[in-house]
């Protein structure tokens, strides 16, 4: 596996180290601009993004990333421990989010639960109306059009089609894209739901994503759309009852 370290001198030789030590092969850069032609001219299966840059800010770095229309996982490194900056990556599309200090044991852990979610070897293709999804490519197209999707939208929308018909909690969708992460907001899921919506607007699927009050979201086919329950109203009701007479008479 080929890891791409994008990290500042003064703090990856001893990140670099540990991955190596963990049998990857690494390559090292300390800046944003050097990292995207890194990324256009060869293959890795997997990067790591310190936030703190000279050249770029770590944020727009992760967009450009994004934009190369790769699906490399990205794993984010950061001094920060607020949980508007997890949100903020999340929001982004990053797989993982690791706060320094941190044991290198559990990077490496957590760098191999990140590839591991990649692989889907062998999985079938899924599809729902005009919807085909190609786990091990990590592809979403409609009627064979490509879909551009982040990793993260993909695997909201992957989620989605594989409990079609049933409702997925706001905390299925947390615990299942984001394990072991903390303090993140349920809004989160909400703006990732919002893009999905509107790339697949055209298609007509997005009509497909049915909000479940209290209960988060279902993806299903067109004839099983998810309907409100309306009871019947009865046709005779009786009448008001306000004075204390009346209701003796009423109960009588």
């Amino acid at each position: 596996m080929r890891v791409l370290l994008v990290e500042d001198d003064s703090k990856n030789q001893e990140t670099y180290q540990a991955i190596r030590d963990a049998g990857f092969a690494v390559e090292c850069t300390d800046m944003g601009y050097e990292a995207l032609e890194m990324v256009r001219c060869d293959e890795y299966d997997l990067i790591l993004l310190d936030l703190m840059i000279p050249d770029i800010d770590g944020y727009e770095l992760i967009q450009h990333l994004q934009a190369c229309g790769l699906s490399i996982p990205i794993i984010v490194l950061s001094a920060s421990c607020q949980p508007q900056a997890k949100v903020r990556a999340f929001a982004l599309g990053v797989d993982d989010f690791i706060t320094r200090p941190f044991n290198n044991a559990e990077l490496t852990a957590r760098m191999q639960a990140v590839l591991r979610r990649g692989k889907a070897c062998n999985a079938p293709v899924l599809s729902i109306g005009g919807l085909q999804l190609n786990p091990q490519a990590k592809q979403a197209s409609v009627d064979g059009a490509p879909v551009a999707l982040s990793s993260q939208e993909y695997a909201v929308l992957e989620l989605l089609v594989q409990r079609q018909g049933k409702a997925v909690s706001k905390d299925a969708f947390l615990s299942r894209l984001f394990s072991g992460i903390d303090e993140l907001e349920m809004e989160l899921i909400d703006s990732f739901i919002g893009k999905l919506r509107k790339k697949l607007e055209p298609s007509g699927i997005d009509r497909l994503i049915t909000p479940i009050h209290g209960r988060g979201f279902m993806l299903c086919r067109e004839d099983q759309a998810f309907q409100p329950v309306h009871l019947p109203f009865p046709a005779h009701l009786p009448p008001f009852v306000t004075a204390p007479d009346q209701l003796l008479a009423f109960s009588a």
